[in-house]
């Protein structure tokens, strides 16, 4: 498996050497990119080259003028319908979708010429009997054409816009089978391919179906089951089994349906992609296997894959460094409390010793008081009278031992409290004995 922080450099390397080699592939003659190195430029490759710049943020690692040329190219290579295809004289569905998306990307007014007459083509062009769209006008409707208009219409803004947006999230929706997409609407589950899944997958990303619907759910579910348990890899839809564009593909599907980057099919799949031998010195990957020749269009969703799983990780990392410095600033708040509670408690702890200190002195003061007016009134012989009727005696009687009592100052100033209140107790105890 991947090896922490050497892994992730090693992707960023890999990322910024084939970003530099696709902007050294820009054509100098017209500022457009063509699949391979040599070919001549076409939309759909300058479209995804320009839309990966700006959803990867990759411009820092552009040329000055890159985004620019390849902008210009759009409106300079036009075919005789004002539009574009794969090839120059007949325009296809994908070609004027990826010139939408890519202008767009770059802030080109919807409401401009450009993007208007590019829309009125696609509106045109759907399917009336299924509401798809083809390759080529009048065929039949394809996942890849159909969800293209889906990522390009998500946009755009407007009533038609959002009329035939719903149209196309139908078609793929109806148009899944055995769990998963080929290239047409109907077939066999041999019919089915990864690519052909990531390709409606992330139209209906982009066109903001929830991830939680059965929409995306089950069909990344098939995904999942299709790759290679061993190596990581996916196929594609030219039968490639380990396949740079298969496996690039569904890892940038399964990262932007939430599944996180630490996943085992993710991380065997990144793993594949940057330990595999296919990686070219220089930046990029090929077509195939056997080659060694960059391919831009393959490279586009290696450089999808990786970027995302590199942000995803950083985001991770950031959350991560976020908590673990949250968590301590409650640790920090939390020791701040309890010295507080500790100081308090103390407070608490001398305030009731003070508290019972008062008391104590307070009762003995009463105790000396009480001690005092009793003994007054006694030596005053106030009560003499009725003591002695108490007691059964005659007054000389009590008068003689209240007498003896102040000579022998059994109640004296220095007993105080509880003692004295037992000295006179004892007196009057045994006052009554005799």
């Amino acid at each position: 498996m991947l090896k922490g922080t050497s892994s992730l450099s090693k992707i960023r390397e890999m990322i910024e050497n084939t970003m530099n080699k696709i902007c050294v592939l820009q054509n100098h003659d017209d500022g457009g990119w063509g699949g391979k190195e040599g070919m001549e430029s076409d939309p759909w490759t300058t479209g995804e080259i320009l839309t990966m710049i700006s959803e990867l943020q990759l411009d820092k690692l552009c040329f000055k003028d890159t985004i620019k040329r390849g902008e210009n190219w759009f409106y300079e290579n036009r075919n005789s319908e004002g539009l574009w295809g794969l090839r120059r004289d007949v325009t296809d569905t994908p070609g004027v979708c990826w010139s939408i998306i890519a202008l767009r990307q770059w802030n080109v007014d919807e409401k401009s010429d450009i993007i208007q007459s590019a829309f009125e083509w696609i509106c045109k062009n759907k399917n009336p009997e299924d509401n798809g769209w083809p390759l080529y006008p009048k065929e039949q409707s394809t996942t890849h054409s159909t969800a293209q208009v889906a990522r390009t219409l998500s946009r755009l803004t407007g009533t038609v816009v959002n009329d035939h947006l719903v149209r196309a999230k139908d078609w793929l929706r109806s148009a899944r089978h055995h769990g998963g997409y080929s290239t047409f609407k109907e077939g066999s589950e041999g019919d089915i391919t990864s690519t052909h899944i990531c390709y409606a997958m992330h139209g209906l990303l982009d066109a903001r179906v929830p991830l939680s619907s059965d929409i995306i759910k089950l069909p990344l579910n098939k995904l999942i089951e299709r790759q290679d348990e061993e190596l990581g890899t996916w196929e594609d839809w030219h039968e490639i089994e380990e396949s740079v564009e298969g496996t690039s593909y569904a890892i940038y599907i399964l990262l932007r349906c939430g599944v996180p980057p630490y996943d085992v099919h993710v991380l065997k799949g990144v793993e594949w992609l940057i330990n595999s031998n296919l990686f070219i010195e220089g930046g990029g990957w090929p077509e195939e296997p056997e080659s060694k020749q960059l391919c831009i269009w393959r490279s586009h969703h290696a450089l999808y894959a990786l970027k995302t799983f590199l942000d995803k990780n950083e985001s991770l990392v950031y959350r991560f460094g976020s908590l673990h410095q949250e968590n301590q600033e409650n640790q920090a708040k939390l020791q701040s409390v309890e010295n507080d509670l500790q100081k308090e408690t103390h407070q608490l702890k001398e305030t009731r010793e003070c508290i019972k200190n008062l008391l104590d002195s307070e009762k003995r003061e009463l105790a000396i008081l009480m001690n005092r007016n009793a003994l007054g009134r006694l030596k005053q012989g106030i009560d003499s009278d009725y003591l002695a009727s108490i007691l059964g005696k005659n007054r000389s009687t009590v008068s003689a031992y209240l007498n003896n009592l102040e000579r022998r100052k059994l109640l004296v100033k220095e007993k105080k409290g509880k003692k004295a209140i037992y000295g006179l107790s004892e007196v009057l105890k045994k006052v009554y004995a005799e």
